[in-house]
C-alpha cells in the first residue's frame, strides 16, 4: 500500500495526505516550501553532474595529448631509424610534429638516443612534457612518452 492509499485501496490526492500528516493547520505556504526544496535539490544534483562532466572532458584531454605525443615520438623514431639519418634528426622531426599538432609548449624537451634491445640496435625518442591537470594548465615534466624503432644498417 502506498502512502497515498487509504485502507479501502482508493488513492487520495497528495495534498490531502500532506495535510493529514501535518495536521489541520497545513497551508499553501507549507506546500510552497516543499516546492522550493525541489529547486535546491536540482541545483545540487546539477553541480555534481557538471563536475563529473568536466572531469570526463579533462580525462579526454589528457588521453588525447598522451596519444598524440606517443604517435609523434614513434614517427620520429622511425624517421631516425632510416640508414641515412641520425637520432637527432628524429628528435627534430618529432619536435616539429608535436608543435604542429599540440603547440610548442609540449615540444620543449625532446630527447633522442639509441638502445640495444635483445642485441638489436633501436632508436629511442623520449618526450618529457607537462601533464595537463586543470584544463591546459599542468605539472611540468610529469608526462614522459617514448617511441622506439629498429635501426636500419646503413
Amino acid at each position: 500500500m502506498t502512502r497515498h492509499e487509504s485502507m479501502t485501496g482508493r488513492t487520495r490526492p497528495p495534498s490531502e495526505a500532506c495535510r493529514r500528516k501535518r495536521g489541520p493547520h497545513a497551508s499553501a505556504v507549507d506546500e510552497a516550501l516543499d516546492e522550493g526544496n525541489a529547486v535546491v535539490e536540482s541545483m545540487l544534483v546539477l553541480v555534481l553532474l557538471v563536475v563529473l562532466l568536466l572531469g570526463l572532458v579533462q580525462v579526454g584531454l589528457v588521453l588525447h595529448i598522451r596519444n598524440t605525443l606517443i604517435a609523434c615520438a614513434a614517427d620520429g623514431a622511425r624517421y631516425a631509424a632510416n640508414g641515412d639519418r641520425t637520432p637527432d634528426d628524429g628528435a627534430a622531426r618529432a619536435r616539429a610534429m608535436i608543435t604542429g599538432a599540440l603547440g610548442s609548449r609540449y615540444a620543449t624537451d625532446v630527447r633522442a638516443g639509441t638502445e640495444s634491445l635483445s642485441g638489436v640496435s633501436t632508436v629511442v625518442i623520449e618526450v618529457h612534457t607537462e601533464l595537463p591537470v586543470f584544463g591546459p594548465l599542468g605539472i611540468e615534466g610529469a608526462m614522459v612518452v617514448r617511441g622506439h624503432a629498429y635501426e636500419e644498417a646503413g
